[in-house]
């Protein structure tokens, strides 16, 4: 039972953290944009 356990946290974890890499890299451009907007519109 624990061998099965062990084996599956860090498969759970990575695709987590996969998961979150691909959201951020994808929100990156989405910030950079919205940043970029508000200074031309506030400054």
């Amino acid at each position: 039972a624990p061998n099965t356990t062990t084996t599956r946290a860090p498969s759970s974890i990575r695709r987590i953290d996969g998961s979150l890499s691909s959201s951020a890299w994808a929100c990156a451009p989405l910030l950079l944009a919205a940043s970029a907007l508000a200074y031309t519109t506030l400054g």
